[in-house]
């Protein structure tokens, strides 16, 4: 450890822990000098301890981020804290982007900056290459949903030019078609952010293709994807399209060429005003994209009726065994490239022979159609239909879901399919089936094995009479078992099996008590079920939102019991799933549930938990329904925080009055110096936000000390207490009570 004034207190074990940091570490006086520093700060910014004595901070920045440096150095030494991404500048000219952090501290009556900064080259660069292929995958998934129904040239032209924009953010798409007779490049279709930029190609035609220049006229010719991160670049090979291209302000353009029977017949143009838009990942990824337009393409250009016949289902006209096939294996195809899974679905009805002996074929084709046309009612770009024969159906559908999750689906899919009756000709036809499921990569890694492993789990179930039979014998062991689980919760909810057990919360300083979180248990029938396991369950039951309002009816009810016993009961907080913050009534619910209460309860005590995922959805709505439940004198906490997906932006804009650090940092913040700097970090942007902050999970003294140092408000953990019965925790707030009394006395 270095410093400029040997007077300053030192502590092996700080030095020790600051120099393991995996950032930065600096101490600055009120007048911009650095005195001291850890070996981090050395060997990135590139100077000697000796020059760190005579630089000023501000001289490792320059342009807009010295300014910006200039004024949170203010900041922290007038308000206490700040921080600030900004691009750190070493001795050997690199820049380098960082994330600091500063906090205001007092050493012998003098006012220092606490600094810790963080390395994002890696962050930021992840984020950046995620989001690129991300709306890639976005595009490429939304054109080949298009694709599988088949739809006219023109109207897959369309779509595909407005998805490349909407998904894609290219901020334009063109085709073209290729005359070939006339050797021409001629306008059909585009799309643009700025619809007044494709005025301007409309009316070009280019010419004399074959023997032209730039991008267009090389992909028709060669039959290969060209494209140019730089467009302002002098290029041998300039045309009308790149001087209009350029004009507008576009940086970057990509050329795909559409073929069919071996022949350029029209070409995707994409362009952004972007430099270097374009990397090797993203082109093989449009490569592919251009192949299964040209797939379509032909597909349409051919789609005369004897393919069409050996293509498709001429009463559904969905796909038929060979071409559902060739489709999945497509299918599989990718997703082994994206390492996802996927489930392969066979159905039939049972007794439809009936149908078409009885009523005629007619009736039985027309019931096929509709069972087509409500499949299309629920579907999404993850499933892929195909008919069979007869009354026969496959779908593969795209996803890694849980047994649970899947369970879902196929129930809300056989109720769409068999729940209501068919209507033909005043006629009311009811009808059912019975479903097998093989799972891809698990049961099989090819679609023929797939699809007959799923007919065998069909064919089984016509014998076991279940609804739902998977081919996997450990998989249909586990859906069993989960069923049970099911019907275990269901029978608890009904006898009122759930109970609340209280964990107290305490001042980090004053040790005294400040609240409580109630945590619900579910004991059936002498057997306990963690929330863990009920809670995900009983949301996919849709139970969850009668959970939501007995836990606020219950605490409620408890915290005027208390008070009616003088015990200066504290606040009580619940935990309210992200399915019920989300739901529109659910502000509706609580004011209600509050309105049911005298006057007395006005000082109701309820606090509300929810988690980072909670927000994520709509975070104007959100914003709003904080703000109401604020005005109703609640507080909110966001629970397990740092677990998430949300954005440190976000936290910003949210009326919070807490924030509970998870206890997976608590657990090892002494052993891992990044999670101490998590912890450090979630607590200074806290307190910058006027938000207090809670410890979960503090089980030692000495995590409870080191919060302490950081200047955490509150601990909730075994070292203070464990979640308790309602009998336990009367008994515990009589005795924090008469702790009260004696120390007052």
């Amino acid at each position: 450890m270095n410093y400029r004034d040997e007077n300053l207190p030192k502590a092996v074990s700080m030095e020790q822990l600051l120099n393991s940091l995996p950032g930065i570490f600096y101490l600055i006086d009120s007048e911009g000098r650095f005195h001291s520093w850890n070996e981090q700060f050395i060997k990135v910014s590139g100077y000697s301890a000796s020059e760190m004595l005579n630089l000023n901070p501000l001289d490792l920045f320059h342009g807009n981020d010295k300014d910006l440096i200039a004024e949170n150095i203010q900041k922290v030494f007038e308000t206490g804290s700040s921080s600030v991404e900004a691009k750190f500048f070493t001795k050997d000219g690199l820049l380098i982007p960082y994330f600091f952090s500063g906090t205001k501290i007092i050493i012998d009556g003098t006012p220092y900056l606490s600094g810790m900064g963080h390395d994002i080259t890696e962050k930021i660069s992840q984020e950046k290459n995620l989001q690129r292929l991300n709306r890639i995958y976005e595009v490429m998934s939304a054109i080949n949903s298009l694709i599988v129904k088949a739809p006219p040239k023109l109207e897959l032209f369309s779509e595909t030019v407005r998805i490349s924009v909407k998904f894609g953010n290219f901020d334009m798409a063109v085709i073209d078609i290729y005359h070939e007779k006339e050797d021409t490049i001629e306008y059909i279709v585009g799309d643009s952010k700025n619809k007044e930029d494709l005025k301007s190609f409309e009316a070009v035609r280019i010419c004399n293709v074959l023997s032209g220049k730039g991008l267009i006229s090389q992909s028709v010719r060669d039959k290969k994807t060209h494209y140019s991160n730089e467009l302002t670049q002098a290029c041998p090979t300039q045309s009308p399209r790149r001087e209009i291209a350029m004009q507008l302000g576009f940086r970057s353009m990509i050329v795909l060429p559409i073929i069919v029977d071996c022949k350029v017949v029209v070409v995707l143009s994409l362009y952004s005003k972007e430099a270097n838009f374009f990397d090797e990942t993203e082109l093989k990824l449009l490569n592919e994209l251009s192949a299964d337009i040209s797939f379509a393409l032909n597909h349409i250009q051919t789609s005369m009726e004897a393919l069409f016949l050996s293509k498709f289902n001429p009463v559904t006209a969905l796909p038929n065994r060979n071409n559902f096939l060739e489709n999945v294996e497509t299918i599989l195809r990718r997703l082994k490239k994206s390492l996802n899974r996927g489930n392969m679905i066979v159905f039939d009805f049972e007794k439809f022979r009936n149908i078409n002996s009885s009523i005629g074929r007619r009736v039985g084709d027309m019931i096929l159609q509709k069972v087509k046309d409500r499949f299309y009612e629920y579907s999404d770009s993850n499933f892929y239909m195909g008919h069979l024969e007869r009354d026969h159906f496959a779908i593969f559908l795209e996803g890694d879901y849980s047994s649970s999750e899947l369970l879902q689906i196929l129930h809300s899919f056989n109720d769409l399919i068999f729940s209501e009756p068919y209507l033909i000709e005043d006629q009311s036809f009811h009808i059912s089936g019975r479903f097998g499921i093989s799972q891809y990569p698990t049961d099989a890694q090819d679609a023929d094995s797939l699809l007959k492993y799923a007919e065998d789990a069909r064919n089984r179930s016509k014998i076991t009479k279940e609804l739902f039979t998977f081919f996997s014998t450990d998989m249909n062991l586990k859906f069993v078992a989960e069923q049970n689980l099911e019907n275990q919760i269901r029978q608890a909810f009904a006898n009122q099996e759930f109970e609340f057990y209280y964990q107290p919360k305490f001042d980090s300083f004053k040790k005294n008590l400040t609240g409580s979180e109630a945590l619900i248990r579910c004991m059936h029938r002498d057997v306990f079920i963690g929330p863990d396991i009920f809670i995900p369950i009983m949301e996919d039951m849709g139970l969850i939102h009668e959970v939501g309002r007995f836990a606020i009816m219950d605490a409620l009810q408890k915290y005027k019991k208390w008070q009616s016993m003088d015990l200066e009961p504290p606040r009580i907080a619940v935990n309210i799933s992200a399915t019920q913050f989300g739901h529109k009534d659910f502000l509706e619910l609580v004011e209600s549930i509050l309105s049911q209460h005298d006057e007395s309860l006005r000082n109701h005590g309820l606090d509300i938990e929810i988690t980072e995922n909670s927000i994520l959805n709509n975070i104007e709505r959100t914003i709003q329904t904080i703000d109401s439940l604020r005005k109703l004198g609640i507080r909110l906490s966001i629970d397990d925080f740092g677990t998430g997906f949300s954005s440190l932006k976000y936290i910003t804009k949210l009326p919070l009055d807490t924030l509970k650090i998870d206890k997976s940092f608590i657990h090892t913040m002494l052993m891992n110096p990044a999670d101490m700097t998590v912890v450090s970090t979630i607590i200074t942007l806290a307190h910058q936000l006027g938000i207090s902050v809670v410890a979960e999970g503090v089980e030692t003294e000495e995590q409870a000390s080191l919060l302490r140092g950081l200047k955490c408000n509150e601990i909730q953990g075994y070292l203070y207490g464990k979640p308790m019965s309602e009998g336990d925790y009367i008994d515990f707030l009589k005795l924090q009570k008469e702790k009260k009394k004696s120390v007052v006395i």
